[in-house]
């Protein structure tokens, strides 16, 4: 059995870095060890299981972290791009005089209703409700008893 050096620092980010790679390249744990191998690192079987388990682990709050800084800034400037888009749409129908120009401006605004309604599907319902709101609010129930109106009768 040999003893492998511990990989610190750069190193160690150089080589997770790698390991990313070639999971996203979907190689087995062989491959990826072979490769490392080639570049210069020699990782165990062991240490390799551990650096891909590290991986996965954080791999959900990096996930959050791309959608919400990356992936939501682009749908909402997309939902406002295409809003003022259908602004102008509407602007053009309200100053066209033949029919096909109006004809021409609704189907755009159309188009683009269609196209704001597909971003709004990407959005997850968590972000869309927002952090204070509940999928069923209690408030919704408190009236459920028909307290105040005890003097009514049928």
């Amino acid at each position: 059995m040999s003893k492998e050096e511990y990989l610190k620092g750069e190193k160690k980010e150089k080589v997770l870095d790698l390991i990313r790679k070639y999971m996203a390249y979907r190689m087995t744990s062989e491959e990826i060890l072979s490769n490392l191998e080639t570049k210069g690192y020699k990782v165990s079987d062991r240490t390799l299981r551990r650096y891909k388990h590290d991986i996965q682990k954080t791999a959900g709050e990096t996930f959050s972290e791309i959608f919400r800084n990356e992936i939501m800034v682009n749908i909402v400037e997309d939902i406002y791009t295409i809003k003022e888009l259908q602004r102008e749409g509407w602007q053009e129908y309200n100053k066209s005089k033949a029919s096909h120009e109006k004809l021409k401006a609704l189907s755009l605004v159309r188009n683009l209703t269609l196209d704001k309604l597909k971003l709004h599907s990407l959005v997850p319902l968590s972000y869309k409700m927002g952090p204070k709101q509940k999928l069923h609010s209690s408030d919704e129930l408190d009236d459920a008893t028909g307290d105040d109106s005890k003097d009514l009768v049928n």
